[in-house]
């Protein structure tokens, strides 16, 4: 029992967006949902994440369709973050990340001491110590992108699904990120995550989702599924696939 996408068709337009005839994510793993733009990756993880209904098919979390969950317990057992997010209002960078508790206490309620050390725990984790107290919107793009990530961690779901996390981050906090990802998965949570860049797939998926034209093209682990041919019929270029010395899978771009 997991997470997955079964027999689902997003219409837009009156054109097929997405047509996927099945995506399974593991719990514990790291799937990175891979392929060009416009290839329905977004498409996908939003309907996993249960935010739009598919025209046909649905998502499916422990046997119990994501969309008839109730809205508490789908915000409990998944966080989304999403590709871009504004904050309507200027609150505190703290205040922004204990919001990722309301799943748990309701709108209202006051943080228990246990809701408190959660939003401790992802504001460090995140880097953001030293902005607790800054107001989100004197936040860089990055700080933001970071503050967001802090939201979700806090919330502790089990599912967390990450729409390109690393938008507007610099190189270091790219890896913390991916690094925080990881860790969140190896501590039994599901992670499915839309990346562009192919090198941080490979440090970082257990699993990948290869897609194109709304299409899953090939789904399964990642060194079975990254191959320099499938890439190759994806991007339309030469990646090179091989591993490091530390024997995990690396992908060098032609360029």
């Amino acid at each position: 029992m997991g997470l997955s996408v079964e027999r689902a068709t997003v219409r837009r337009s009156n054109q097929n967006i997405l047509t996927c005839a099945g995506a399974e994510f593991r719990s514990g793993k790291v799937t990175a949902l891979l392929g060009p733009n416009g290839a329905g990756k977004t498409s996908l993880l939003r309907v996993a994440a249960g935010l739009i209904a598919a025209d046909k098919g649905a998502a499916v979390l422990d046997g119990a369709g994501v969309r008839a969950m109730d809205r508490r317990a789908r915000a409990r057992a998944i966080g989304y973050l999403p590709q871009s997010a504004g904050v309507a209002w200027d609150v505190r960078v703290a205040e922004l990340v204990a919001l990722g508790r309301m799943p748990h206490v309701g709108a209202f309620a006051a943080l228990s001491a246990e809701d408190e050390a959660a939003v401790a725990r992802a504001i460090a984790a995140c880097d953001l110590g030293v902005l607790a107290d800054r107001a989100v919107g004197t936040l860089s793009g990055g700080e933001r992108a970071r503050a967001m990530l802090a939201r979700v961690l806090a919330g502790e779901p089990r599912w967390i699904l990450a729409d390109e996390p690393l938008a507007s981050l610099d190189p270091a906090h790219q890896k913390t990120v991916l690094d925080l990802l990881r860790d969140a998965a190896r501590a039994g949570a599901g992670v499915v995550i839309v990346l562009h860049e192919l090198a941080h797939a490979a440090f970082v998926a257990d699993d990948a989702v290869l897609m194109a034209g709304g299409r899953v093209i090939a789904a399964g682990q990642a060194d079975e599924v990254l191959t320099a041919d499938r890439l190759r019929g994806v991007y339309g270029l030469d990646f090179t696939v091989d591993r490091g010395g530390d024997g995990r899978l690396r992908i060098h771009s032609p360029f």
